[in-house]
């Protein structure tokens, strides 16, 4: 395979995964994890292998040494990779900080155990002393 369609394979790989969240069950999440799993070895190689490729091209038309130019396209790389995910903390802490600002200081053992990864809507809705809004 050439390095282009390597990257689109195991963006499919990827896709798998992304879909399973959609049905987040034991027997879609672990097949497909493994599915990434074998995709993302060859995608992070194939992109190193495509940015060093274009950055050689890049100088090439340039007439520059390409050893900075690899260096300055994998820092370029590096720069969006890493704020993806300031970027996606920020847009999770604006979604689950807003609605209710109440601030539940005392909340009870029965109560803790409902929170986190625990809770289950279902359960809250048969329970006869808590009510959802």
């Amino acid at each position: 395979l050439k390095v282009k369609w390597t990257l689109v394979i195991c963006i499919f790989c990827y896709s798998t995964y992304i879909a399973a969240q959609f049905y987040p069950e034991f027997y879609t999440l672990l097949p497909t994890a493994f599915i990434l799993g074998m995709g993302a070895a060859p995608m992070w190689s194939a992109k190193c292998t495509y940015l060093t490729q274009v950055a050689h091209r890049f100088a090439g038309l340039d007439g520059s040494d390409p050893e900075p130019v690899v260096v300055k396209f994998f820092g370029i790389f590096f720069f969006f990779f890493q704020c993806n995910s300031i970027i996606g903390n920020i847009i999770s802490t604006s979604v689950l900080s807003s609605g209710k600002t109440e601030v539940y200081t005392e909340l009870s053992d029965a109560a803790m155990a409902r929170c986190g990864s625990a809770y289950c809507p279902a359960q809250l809705a048969v329970s006869s002393n808590i009510t959802l809004d």
